[in-house]
């Protein structure tokens, strides 16, 4: 059974871009769900997931795909070396990393996006393509081995584009 690692904010994750995905994934993958802290993790909009592990515990060796989820707490993983090492591990190792919302900032933060297409939440459109990122504006964008969402609107066709990438 493939196995993904998905990684939300501690504080202020967004709901639908974590809930969708985890729930849909989780029938016929192996999801474990990390954050900064140990304990129960808050949406934006009120939803509490009991969160057993931190970044720090991400092996990549024994997944097959990361997905960062958006939200106003994303931000706080801006400047996060761990997981920014964590994210170009993955991509070197040519496994799938996937971000919604503003999370493909911290992808293209971590170097991996330059030249590449891809999508962000539309208020970070400037940072986004000041990194390099070739911004499309499309709901959902894949280039390569990396899948990116613009926002919770998009969080259905995301957990799809995954699941697809996932059965190859």
């Amino acid at each position: 059974m493939k196995r993904i690692a998905i990684v939300i904010a501690f504080n202020g994750f967004r709901d639908e871009e974590f809930f969708v995905p985890y729930n849909d994934l989780s029938n016929g993958f192996d999801v474990q769900v990390f954050s900064t802290q140990i304990g129960e993790a808050n949406g934006k909009l009120g939803g509490i997931f009991l969160v057993s592990h931190t970044i720090q515990d991400i092996e990549v060796d024994k997944f097959d795909a990361l997905m960062l989820i958006g939200g106003p707490g994303g931000y706080t993983y801006l400047g996060n070396l761990i997981l920014q090492d964590i994210i170009n591990k993955f991509y070197s190792l040519k496994k799938l990393v996937s971000a919604i919302c503003m999370a493909p900032l911290i992808l293209a933060e971590a170097g991996i996006m330059n030249g590449k297409r891809a999508t962000v939440f539309i208020g970070d459109k400037d940072r986004f393509i000041s990194k390099g990122v070739v911004y499309t504006g499309r709901d959902v964008e894949m280039d390569g081995n990396i899948i990116t969402a613009d926002g919770a609107g998009s969080s259905e066709f995301f957990s799809n584009k995954v699941r697809e990438y996932l059965h190859g």
